[in-house]
C-alpha cells in the first residue's frame, strides 16, 4: 500500500475519533476549509509534512510516532495541552454557541411536528 494512503487513513481516523467525523469541526481545528480537509481525508490531496505538523499542533494528544509511522497508539498516554486559558475559553464558548444553535433547530423541529 502507498505510504500516502496510510497517512490519509490516519488523518481520517483523527477526524473520526476526535471530531466525531465532522468535517466542519475538523476544518475549524486545523484552520482550513471543509473542502480541503475533505480532500485530505479522501486521498484527493496528498498529506505532506506541513499538514502532519498542523495536525500535531491542533491535536496535541495525537502521538507523533503513530501519525508519521503508524506505530503505537493514536493517543499519547498523557494528553498535553498547549492551549492557553483564553484559547480554552474560546473553544468552550464556540461549543456552547454550537449547542445553542442545535437546540434552537431542535425546538423548531419539535414545534413543526406539534
Amino acid at each position: 500500500m502507498n505510504p500516502n494512503d496510510l497517512l490519509t487513513r490516519r488523518v481520517a481516523q483523527i477526524r473520526t475519533e476526535l471530531c466525531d467525523d465532522n468535517n466542519t469541526e475538523f476544518a475549524r481545528r486545523l484552520g482550513k476549509s471543509r473542502q480541503h480537509v475533505s480532500a485530505l481525508c479522501s486521498g484527493k490531496s496528498k498529506v505532506g509534512k506541513q499538514t502532519l505538523e498542523l495536525l500535531l499542533s491542533a491535536f496535541p494528544s495525537v502521538s507523533r510516532e503513530w501519525l508519521y509511522f503508524g506505530e503505537g497508539s493514536m493517543l499519547t498516554s498523557a494528553p498535553a495541552s498547549t492551549a492557553t486559558p483564553a484559547q480554552l475559553y474560546a473553544d468552550i464558548s464556540d461549543t456552547f454557541a454550537h449547542l445553542a444553535q442545535l437546540f434552537s433547530r431542535l425546538a423548531v423541529c419539535v414545534n413543526k411536528s406539534e
